[in-house]
């Protein structure tokens, strides 16, 4: 009896496995030389930022995989950004994702290259991920850090699809920042060396909402006065 019971536990066990739904992830930027690496430009225009690090894991400039809330295939930077994996994220997936970085290999220039598979078990870490068809932006920030960060640059297309996970699992997603026809930038340039990250950290909605409960801790503290 118990070898039966046995049997059937490892049975179900690898049924149980076997049947976790998932999809196959990569996010990339390879621009093979002589064309150079990715560099982000600080304010001026002129000046590059390096943004590798050294040839260790997670020491370059950060990098987010996420989305905007509000994307459309118009505008996929409206809304508020949401990373899904990288700094910040809720997911241990790609969590030290930085410039010049990869899953397989490191690597000395601003290149990088991840691959994994997202699952949507209970037990997995990756949670909070994306409905089908939600259009997905690559986020890279001016430092090691996002809290260290002045500035962030984003990317997109209106093709960079998040497709659900499921068993069998489908055809993998594939975001490349590199020969891509319809990459499209948060700021107006044409390709990543000379898109210089505008936007500056923390994003204004942030400012918006740090000046709004400024003013409301303001009243709120002057009517208790009143009050006393």
């Amino acid at each position: 009896m118990k070898r039966v019971f046995l049997l059937s536990s490892l049975l179900f066990s690898a049924v149980t496995l076997h049947a976790q739904n998932s999809v196959s992830l990569t996010w990339s930027y390879d621009r093979p030389s002589p064309l150079g690496a990715l560099a982000i430009y600080s304010t001026n225009g002129t000046t590059a930022l390096s943004g590798a690090g050294t040839s260790a894991n997670g020491d370059g400039f950060v990098l987010q995989l996420g989305y905007y809330s509000g994307a459309t295939s118009v505008n996929p930077f409206l809304g508020t950004w949401v990373p899904v994996f990288g700094a910040g994220s809720s997911n241990s997936l790609f969590s030290s994702a930085t410039m010049g970085d990869g899953t397989a290999t490191t690597g000395a220039n601003d290149e990088f290259s991840f691959t994994g598979t997202v699952t949507d078990s209970t037990s997995s870490t990756e949670i909070g991920i994306p409905v089908a068809g939600q259009i997905m932006s690559i986020r890279y920030y001016n430092a090691t850090s996002v809290a260290a960060s002045t500035y962030f640059g984003a990317v997109s297309d209106d093709s960079w699809l998040w497709v659900s996970p499921t068993n069998p699992p489908p055809t993998g997603m594939s975001f490349s920042m590199y020969g891509d026809p319809g990459l499209v930038y948060q700021s107006s340039a044409t390709e990543p060396e000379t898109n210089i990250a505008i936007s500056a950290v923390p994003e204004p909605g942030a400012f918006g909402a740090l000046a709004g409960a400024l003013v409301v801790g303001v009243a709120l503290l002057r009517r208790r006065r009143q009050i006393l």
